[in-house]
Parts: C-alpha cells; sequence; structure tokens
C-alpha cells in the first residue's frame, strides 16, 4: 500500500479525486507507522483527492463492555493524535496508541483534512450496545473522562461514536 500512495508519476496523482481504503486496523492490529504515514503526506500532497479509510478491526461486534471500551479508546486515541480539534488530553492508557499513530510526526503534520478513518460501522445497534456497556466497570474510567455527571457522559460517549461512524476521525 505504501508504494501504491507514492506513485512514480505524480502528474497522475493530481488527477485522483477519491481513493477508498479498507484495511483490518483497530484495537488490537494497529498500521505500521510507514503505511500510516504515506497515508498521510499522500493526502497532503494530493489535496482534492478524499482519502477514506474504513478500518474493518475497529468495531463493536460483540456485547462485552471491554469492546467498547477499546472501541472509544481507538476512537478518542486517534482523534487525539491526528486531529488539532482532537479534544482534551487522553488518559494515560491511550498515550501508547497516541505516540505509535504520531510517530516522530507532530498533531499539525497529521491532521490532513482530506483524509479520514472510519470504524467499520455495520455493527449493529451502537446505541443499546452502548447502554449496557456503561452499566459495567470496564467503561468507568472513560465515562469519568468525558463527563463527571454519568448521564452526560454517557450521551456524550454516544454521539462522540455515533460521529465516528457518520464522519470519521
Amino acid at each position: 500500500m505504501a508504494k501504491l500512495l507514492r506513485p512514480q508519476n505524480i502528474a497522475v496523482a493530481r488527477y485522483l479525486r477519491h481513493v477508498s481504503l479498507s484495511v483490518y486496523w483497530g484495537p488490537g492490529s494497529q498500521p505500521g507507522q510507514a503505511i500510516l504515514h504515506s497515508i498521510i503526506d499522500f493526502a497532503r500532497s494530493t489535496p482534492a483527492c478524499v482519502i477514506n479509510v474504513e478500518m474493518f478491526s475497529w468495531t463493536v461486534a460483540g456485547r462485552k463492555a471491554e469492546e467498547m471500551r477499546a472501541y472509544l479508546r481507538q476512537g478518542t486515541s486517534m482523534q487525539y493524535a491526528m486531529r488539532k480539534s482532537g479534544g482534551k488530553a487522553v488518559l494515560a492508557e491511550c498515550m501508547k496508541l497516541v505516540k505509535h499513530w504520531r510517530g516522530s510526526k507532530t498533531v499539525e503534520e497529521m491532521d490532513v483534512p482530506n483524509v479520514t478513518f472510519y470504524p467499520y460501522s455495520r455493527n449493529g445497534d451502537l446505541a443499546r450496545k452502548m447502554r449496557a456497556a456503561c452499566k459495567t466497570k470496564a467503561l468507568k474510567e472513560l465515562k469519568r473522562w468525558f463527563h463527571d455527571d454519568e448521564v452526560e457522559a454517557e450521551r456524550l460517549m454516544l454521539e462522540t461514536a455515533e460521529g465516528w461512524q457518520k464522519h470519521g476521525v
């Protein structure tokens, strides 16, 4: 994939308008930095080309609260690593993932508006799964990170996760 995104003929690349990639990235299966950064660099060098990356491993396929926790950690870490508007500092447990995604790049270098990463969204009723997961201890720290009030935290977590599915990171 890295070679594909570094075409020999730059004149050809400037005519691309849309690139869709489907990758098996997500919790437990992160991208190699060379590939990830080649996507970012390609997007920066071809601003007229929209690049959508669907991450098949970033999903909540089951009903376990730990899956929801991993889903939320993945999204918040990516958002913080790649977007200047990524929000408040992530939890300490997420910093390893942030560092992996950024590598030696700054958030300003990673924040390229024409590349977007999407979770695999055909995974059922996200709201129902979120409500069930929020009742467990597995999300206690994440809920507190989103908001001190439990009800508001649950609402913000769902709104954020639905935003990733609709608009990506």
